[in-house]
């Protein structure tokens, strides 16, 4: 769920696992064709949103939303709706696995950080991040620059602002609860650069 360019989904196929995707974003999703073309395979992908899901004909034993994506969806009432649409899609004994991000408490982030992808010889793209955090709504946002650069000069660039919304386990628990889950544990796992994910598994509820 919200599978973007596949990042997730394609390793899992190769794999010899059957993944179904879900974004709403026609862009990510023409990425994600693109590198399944590169590999030879041939994956499903709906470009439908979590919150107006519908897929008559599917229902699945697991559900993964990756990398702090759920968090994109900053309104209590959509990301309540999302999840029980995703509830609705599940089987009987279905599971799923969501990837949580909480800033640490004395957490510091930069004022701003800056990244350039080189394309080739002449081009490259520049992102520059700066981060706000809105402590009593907990949101942390990302205002992001974006520039592309033909030798050395700026030709094209734009702007947006990422939000992510972040929880307190009761929190969290209770919208999963609400939802028709049954919260069944909490795991940390650490992954490379030491970032630390929060991976809510929940259940069907009985």
């Amino acid at each position: 769920l919200m599978s973007g360019s596949g990042r997730l989904q394609i390793p899992l196929v190769m794999r010899g696992f059957m993944v179904d995707g879900v974004d709403n974003s026609r862009a990510m999703l023409e990425k994600f064709q693109e590198r399944c073309a590169a590999f030879q395979i041939s994956p499903i992908a709906f470009e439908q949103s979590l919150e107006e899901m519908n897929l008559p004909d599917r229902s699945y034993e697991l559900a993964i939303i990756a990398v702090a994506s759920f968090q994109l969806i900053n309104e209590r009432k959509q990301a309540l709706a999302c999840l029980k649409k995703i509830y609705e899609h599940m089987t009987n004994e279905g599971i799923i696995l969501i990837d949580l991000f909480s800033p640490d408490k004395d957490q510091e982030f930069p004022p701003g950080v800056e990244r350039l992808a080189q394309l080739d010889d002449r081009y490259a793209i520049r992102q520059t991040v700066r981060y706000m955090v809105r402590e009593q709504d907990k949101i942390l946002e990302g205002h992001c620059h974006y520039a592309l650069i033909e030798d050395g000069k700026i030709i094209q660039d734009e702007s947006e602002i990422i939000s992510i919304v972040w929880y307190e386990d009761d929190d969290f628990i209770a919208l999963v609860l609400e939802a028709g889950f049954a919260v069944k544990k909490i795991h940390e796992v650490e992954f490379e650069r030491g970032h630390v994910s929060r991976i809510v598994e929940a259940k069907i509820g009985e």
